[in-house]
């Protein structure tokens, strides 16, 4: 325990080596860090193998008390001085503009669940412009900010969450994600009915993205939450509907483009018996009954997995029935 060991911090794509004693306390390797990268030691965070190490949770800890050993690679998680600067600075300014952009998807909200919520009568371009997540915003002072955004923007383009939008004049401020060390066990939160929905997207070692359907799950959960808080009935009943939705989107659009394959010209346009086109037309009937059927089993089926799966969530939904947030947990 007393020979010096050897691990790297990685930060900003920059990896940083470091040879001390176990001894060392993490406070002191927080201040070498700050100095390296000004990311200031009281508000940076060392990620290994999932766990959050902090000033003010284990700085008096030695490096083996934390669990620190020889070869390990650490993530240092901060904004930096130069970006704290900007953040104080732009603040002010962006909060009041927040505050009006909010008070007026407010009062359209209010004005929309008073109607009938379809938007079955607007165009799909004045849908796709009016019903939509307004703006998309990866967390800057994650690793690959890039990957997360890509993830968030696949959602907004997802054309069964776009067609749930549409038909229930779902208006989304922002888009955006959890820091999972940031908010553990959180999947999801829906700030003000819909002002802000952020996601868990990232991993716990922060090493990927989580599956896409596991996300766009979450993302249906947290739009149900627009429109009631508590996990009543009248929530689950919602919340169905928009999950059936979702999967009768996408097996619609999938029976689509099978169709058109199958209803292309199967011949070259010559002559055909009555009797052997009354055949043709019985068979291709019973193929689409046959495809009908088939269809509603493996929608049911997904349904049912669906409904066990949303079930689970409700007992990780830890802010329910708050009037300003709705937040999903992971157990």
């Amino acid at each position: 325990m007393s020979d010096p060991i050897s691990f790297t911090v990685s930060f900003k794509g920059a990896s940083h080596p470091f040879t001390l004693l176990p001894s060392t306390l993490l406070s002191t390797l927080l201040n070498t860090l700050s100095e390296l990268t000004t990311v200031p030691a009281s508000l940076a965070k060392l990620v290994v193998k999932g766990r959050s190490l902090t000033l003010s949770s284990a700085g008096s800890q030695t490096l083996h008390e934390a669990g620190i050993r020889r070869g390990v690679k650490l993530l240092l998680v901060g904004s930096t001085e130069a970006q704290l600067e900007a953040v104080k600075g732009g603040e002010a300014a962006r909060a009041a503009a927040e505050a009006g952009r909010a008070q007026r998807e407010r009062v359209t909200r209010e004005r929309r669940t008073r109607s009938v919520r379809t938007t079955a009568r607007a165009s799909t371009a004045d849908a796709a412009l009016q019903y939509r997540f307004h703006r998309l915003e990866a967390l800057a002072h994650l690793p690959n900010p890039g990957a997360a955004l890509a993830l968030l923007q696949k959602l907004a383009d997802d054309p069964a969450v776009q067609h749930v939008l549409a038909t229930h004049g779902f208006s989304v401020g922002l888009l955006t994600e959890l820091a999972p060390h940031e908010h553990p066990g959180l999947l999801g939160l829906n700030q003000n009915r819909g002002e802000v929905i952020s996601l868990r997207l990232r991993t716990d070692g922060y090493d990927g993205m989580r599956l896409y359907a596991e996300v766009r799950r979450v993302l249906v959960h947290e739009l149900t939450h627009c429109v009631w808080a508590d996990h009543d009935d009248r929530f689950k009943a919602l919340n169905s509907q928009l999950n059936r939705e979702i999967l009768e989107h996408e097996l619609a659009r999938a029976r689509g483009a099978h169709t058109h394959t199958l209803s292309g010209p199967s011949s070259g346009g010559g002559y055909e018996p009555a009797q052997a086109a009354a055949g043709r037309a019985g068979e291709a009937g019973e193929a689409e009954e046959d495809l009908e059927e088939r269809r509603q089993r493996v929608l049911e089926a997904v349904l049912r997995r669906a409904l066990r799966e949303e079930e689970e969530m409700e007992g990780r939904c830890g802010s329910a029935g708050r009037g300003s947030a709705e937040a999903t947990r992971d157990g």
